[in-house]
């Protein structure tokens, strides 16, 4: 344990470069990129590794306000980007699925009012009829319809003509 620590001391700098590499490989191998919480960790360990590295001579403790400085830099001036990044995953934009403009045959009826069902591609989604759809507008059973979204779960369609 006392080499550990000997080497820690004597090698601030490559202690930084793993701690950093280790946020980043458990934000992209256990987080999946999901909260970016140990992204910006890493990118701070890694900037004071940086630091380190062109010769500015740090007590421990000032290695630990570079990092908190530049891990804080880095959610300020990342997270925009990072959010952006994320949103363009959600179904919201879904503008880009290879479903929107298939036509699939209803199984079950579906109404402006009710859901309904189709089977694709062994599995049974959940309906509902896109709003511009005239009110009161019921799709039977066997009906063809088009995708116009997709949601988890859900299909949005409208009647084919």
């Amino acid at each position: 344990m006392d080499i550990i620590l000997e080497y820690m001391t004597k090698n601030p700098m490559a202690v930084w470069v793993v701690v950093g590499g280790l946020f980043l490989v458990v934000e992209a191998a256990i987080m999946g990129f999901s909260s970016g919480a140990f992204l910006f960790l890493g990118i701070g360990a890694w900037a004071t590794a940086l630091l380190l590295f062109f010769g500015m001579d740090l007590s421990l403790q000032q290695q630990f306000l570079a990092f908190a400085l530049s891990t804080t830099i880095s959610v300020l001036s990342l997270w925009k980007i990072f959010k952006r990044m994320h949103s363009k995953d959600s179904s919201q934009n879904n503008s880009s699925s290879d479903m929107i403009g298939l036509e699939l045959t209803m199984k079950t009826a579906v109404s402006t009012s009710t859901p309904g069902t189709i089977s694709w591609s062994g599995i049974n989604w959940q309906v509902k009829l896109d709003p511009s759809v005239a009110k009161d507008t019921t799709v039977e059973a066997g009906s063809s319809v088009e995708v116009t979204k997709v949601a988890v779960g859900m299909l949005t369609v409208k009647p084919k003509p």
